[in-house]
Formats: structure tokens, C-alpha cells, sequence
């Protein structure tokens, strides 16, 4: 066993979550009079909303709170259900659980948002970090320390799984190996100059490296 302890992230690693997210971002657009291009999944899928509405859409600080409200409003009513399991990665799950491995999801969803999706998708895991708004937490390094330090965690003993740069660069700041997902929502030439442990094109290369 290579890595006893899997952190993975939700979208785009776990999940084909990009039907719901698009409509959830249309909706979020369109309450602040914008449009957005729906086909660059990297800009939209990984960072909070309102970041991505102030940097891509241009958004005002006020409009980035209200496009996040409308985000919000579409996600919790109808695109949380539109989502399901990457081909081959419920049965890595399961095979990763019968080698003894511990799986944790580590993303910067809301827990609000998260937790009927893991219900849905009758995702087990031994322990999860995600988003606090009440309490400011939003960044993938404030979720990934929090669960760290909940699950007592020692990141010598972990892998980060995820298709964002936050992934890369919260698994860096603590010292733990990066797989980075290149089958899931970022662009290549944004993740490997991050030098991430390892890259996987497939979920089935992602098997070869933790089997």
C-alpha cells in the first residue's frame, strides 16, 4: 500500500458534476446582467464562484456576492443532483477500501451543498473537509488543515487527489504527495508546471499509482 490515507477532491475527481455547476453558473450570471462562456469548465469548476465571477466575468464585489447567491439558489434546488461517479471510480473506491486504504474527501464545496450529493451517490468515507462559510472556511489549504488535523491525520502517511491547482499547492504547503487528475476539469498546462507527485489521464492510471 503506497499511500494509506486518500484525500480526494469532489468535481471533476470523484464526480462528472459539470451538468448542474454550468446551470448553477448561468443562473448566477444572469442575476447580475452577464453572460458566460459555459465550455471552459477550468475557469468555473474548482474555484469559489464568487472568485470566479469577480475575475472572469468582471464582476463588482457586491455583484460577486449576488452571483454567488444565485449560484447557490440553482445548485441547491436542482444541480446537486446532476452529477455521477467518473467510469471505473466507484469500483477504485471500492478496491482501495479492500486494500485497507482510508478515503477522505477534501473539497472547497459548501458542506450544505456536499453532503446530499455524498447521500445520493452513496459515497463512504472515513472522514471529510469541506467549505465552513460561517466561518470563513473557504480555501482548499484551510479545508485540507482543518481535516488533517480533525482526522489526525500525519501528511507523510496521505495523497491529495484533485484537478485544480489548489489541490497541487494545499498538498505542497503540507508536505504531502499530489496526484493531479487531468481526466477532470483543469487544463494541463496549468497543473504540471505545479509539479505535482504524479499525473493521471485516467482513472485508470490513477488505479495503477494507488494500487
Amino acid at each position: 500500500m503506497r499511500y494509506p490515507n486518500i484525500l480526494l477532491d469532489f468535481d471533476g475527481t470523484v464526480a462528472r458534476s459539470h451538468p448542474g455547476i454550468e446551470g448553477a453558473v448561468a443562473c448566477g450570471a444572469a442575476r447580475i446582467g452577464k453572460s458566460a462562456d459555459l465550455s471552459q469548465h477550468w475557469k468555473f469548476i474548482g474555484p469559489h464562484p464568487r472568485d470566479y465571477a469577480i475575475r472572469w466575468l468582471g464582476a463588482t464585489e457586491e455583484e460577486g456576492d449576488r452571483f454567488f447567491e444565485g449560484y447557490q439558489d440553482y445548485y441547491n434546488r436542482e444541480g446537486w443532483k446532476n452529477c455521477s461517479y467518473f467510469e471505473g471510480m466507484e469500483d477504485l473506491l471500492d478496491d482501495l477500501r479492500g486494500a485497507g486504504c482510508k478515503i477522505y474527501l477534501c473539497t472547497s464545496k459548501p458542506l450544505e451543498s456536499i453532503l446530499p450529493m455524498i447521500e445520493r451517490m452513496e459515497l463512504r468515507l472515513d472522514g471529510m473537509g469541506a467549505a465552513l462559510l460561517d466561518r470563513g472556511i473557504t480555501a482548499k489549504r484551510d479545508v485540507m488543515g482543518r481535516l488533517l488535523q480533525d482526522c489526525g491525520l500525519d501528511p507523510a502517511r496521505c495523497v491529495m487527489v484533485g484537478d485544480h491547482k489548489g489541490d497541487v499547492l494545499a498538498a505542497g504547503q503540507f508536505g504531502m504527495d499530489s496526484i493531479a487528475a487531468l481526466y477532470g476539469y483543469c487544463r494541463e498546462e496549468d497543473m504540471l508546471p505545479l509539479r505535482p507527485t504524479y499525473a493521471v489521464r485516467s482513472v485508470e492510471e490513477l488505479r495503477g499509482i494507488l494500487l
